[in-house]
């Protein structure tokens, strides 16, 4: 059920190094199976602004109801309206009673002044409050084009990204949907908040018999999870050893909050975990101590929580003479390293407020593309660059050229 590798497995006798290990989470591996899949609790809000007046309101009122109508028996909908207000017109309710109401409702429902997304992922962050047992997903159906409490344009956009990025963190994943028109919708605002959101994405399609097989493809992990609240205890053997930042890497990428130290170590918050999940873990590694001498020691045990179950796995380290043998690298855990290493160096580019750094970011983005191995980062890399000499905002063209790479990555067989 777990096995891991370190980008670079043996370590010279003196000074402390860096060094990535990559946890692969099998759910169903060696005899063992982490449960059956938790039930879905889902909060889906829908535009109902001026902005969304006819066609765009009805194809809305569509997209919602095959979504609803995508549910399994044991699911749960809860459903608002939102435009200068929030209008709930369902919280959670199940199967075959959601679809039917959510249609009732949804038949009659009309539009209002104002977008005010602040507020619908205020209402998100409510209707999937965490309950044991469940896993949960927020939906916005939005053209993304946001107002202000003073019934103005919102300018400053910081208020939404931060409310997403509080979604994300509370292991809700934040995903947009928009059907029909492309030029109707801010795809840039959408594509950053998901991205911020726990990792989700914007999915639009023209028609509803093409948008069907995205909501599969946003349903299907939704739907898979065993565990919604799991946790890594990293129990450190070698005195001095620094567990410094944690992410999970597949099925996309999230950077993962780190609780200080029970008896036995730090805790990493990894949330849900259906399929085959991948995590990466960035350590401080000290030398072994005067007068040791070279060979394997224990580095750490991995101590995993999930669906009522534990999972355990000890993970060594040599230390060596050779400099050829700390030479050593393990590719795929270095390029997934570099990856990482590209993410966060993306996030601060989206969040940085200071104009004279975003070019020296950018050069760090294209170095660790390259080094990740990706050609899909390395031509988003490179694209980013070319935008950003054009006086482009770095966070709206950062946030949707993650999300072109994310789909080409995909089909390059690599983790979102």
């Amino acid at each position: 059920m777990l096995a891991c590798d370190l980008n670079r497995p043996f370590q010279a006798m003196e000074g402390e190094e860096v060094r990535y290990l990559r946890l692969r989470i099998t759910p169903n591996a060696g005899g063992q199976t982490l449960g059956r899949p938790l039930p879905l609790d889902v909060a889906l809000a829908l535009d109902a602004s001026s902005s969304m007046i006819g066609a765009p309101f009805d194809q809305a009122r569509l997209a919602a109801t095959r979504l609803a109508e995508l549910l399994r028996p044991g699911d749960r909908l809860s459903l608002a309206l939102f435009h200068g207000a929030v209008v709930e017109l369902v919280r959670g309710l199940n199967g075959a009673s959601a679809q039917r109401e959510a249609a009732s409702r949804l038949a009659v429902a009309t539009t209002g002044f104002g977008t005010r997304i602040d507020l619908a992922l205020d209402w998100l962050a409510a209707a999937a409050t965490p309950v044991p047992g469940r896993a949960r997903l927020a939906v916005l159906v939005t053209d993304g084009h946001p107002y202000d409490a003073a019934r103005k344009p919102m300018v400053d956009l910081a208020p939404l990204h931060s409310r997403a990025a509080a979604l994300g963190r509370a292991g809700v994943p934040l995903q947009a949907i928009g059907l029909g028109r492309p030029e109707l919708f801010n795809a840039p605002l959408l594509h950053a908040l998901c991205r911020v959101g726990g990792g989700g994405r914007f999915i639009h399609a023209r028609t509803t018999d093409a948008l069907t097989p995205e909501l599969l493809d946003v349903l299907e992990p939704a739907q898979s999870v065993r565990d919604a609240d799991a946790r890594l205890v990293v129990e450190p053997h070698l005195p001095g050893l620094q567990l410094e930042a944690a992410a999970r890497i597949a099925p996309s990428f999230a950077p993962l909050p780190i609780a200080p130290g029970q008896s036995r170590g730090p805790v990493v918050a990894v949330g849900e975990v259906g399929g085959v999940t991948e995590l990466m873990l960035r350590l401080r590694v000290p030398g072994p101590g005067e007068g040791a001498q070279p060979g394997q020691r224990p580095l750490l045990s991995l101590h995993l929580n999930v669906a009522g179950s534990q999972a355990s796995l000890a993970v060594p380290i040599t230390f060596t003479l050779s400099l050829d043998r700390v030479m050593t690298v393990q590719e795929s855990v270095e390029r997934a390293a570099a990856d990482w290493r590209f993410q966060d160096q993306a996030a601060l580019l989206i969040s940085s407020q200071d104009p004279g750094r975003t070019g020296e970011i950018a050069r760090a983005m294209l170095r660790e593309a390259t080094r990740s191995g990706s050609i899909a980062l390395v031509n988003a890399a490179r694209q980013l660059q070319a935008d950003l000499g054009t006086g482009a905002n770095p966070a709206v063209s950062t946030s949707r050229l993650l999300d072109e790479a994310g789909r080409r990555r995909i089909a390059e067989g690599k983790p979102a």
